[in-house]
């Protein structure tokens, strides 16, 4: 009988860990699913011809889709204790980096952007993204319980808003026009 009490706090200490490690786990999918399409998003950006901008168009879609079934996602997960938390880390780093690295394609790549005269379009992709992107960063930070996680997640959040604020002003009616 002694042998039985540390046992069943052995398996709900185990199954416990499951659920943060499940947790976790899903929302660092989230997080390196936004990646990989913000990554392609650059790629298409870089490689842009001058001519066709449907590559960028459809990559930019794609990261719309994936923002928003991360929402979703995020949103069915439950609250992100300190532990939870340490996964998702590295991939918001990476994020970040991605995002900085997204936004020196677009600023480098507006001057063509007004030549094929797309700046309405980037302007609405841009727009979708970064309220997208918004929406997601809210729904995770606000299901952060731990006061010191929620404000390191709030700094490397807030450098990849400011990216998507300073991205859309880029394009901006009054900064970006479609060339005659």
């Amino acid at each position: 009988m002694k042998l039985a009490t540390p046992l069943a706090i052995l398996a709900a200490v185990s199954g416990a860990q499951c659920l943060v490690i499940e947790r976790s786990t899903r929302l660092v999918e989230v997080i390196n699913n936004v990646l990989d399409r913000t990554t392609k998003l650059d790629a298409a950006a870089t490689a842009f011809n001058g001519v066709d901008i449907k590559p960028i168009t459809d990559a930019a879609d794609d990261l719309i889709d994936t923002i928003y079934n991360g929402q979703d996602i995020a949103f069915e997960s439950g609250d992100i204790g300190l532990y939870d938390a340490i996964p998702l880390f590295q991939p918001i780093t990476k994020l970040e980096n991605e995002a900085q690295k997204l936004f020196n394609t677009f600023k480098d790549r507006k001057n063509e952007v007004q030549n094929v005269r797309q700046c309405g379009t980037a302007r609405e992709k841009l727009g979708i993204i970064s309220e997208s992107s918004n929406t997601l960063i809210g729904i995770v930070q606000d299901k952060i319980k731990d006061k010191t996680v929620k404000d390191v997640a709030k700094g490397r959040t807030d450098h990849i808003k400011k990216l998507l604020l300073e991205a859309r002003d880029i394009y901006s009616e009054e900064n970006c026009r479609d060339s005659s």
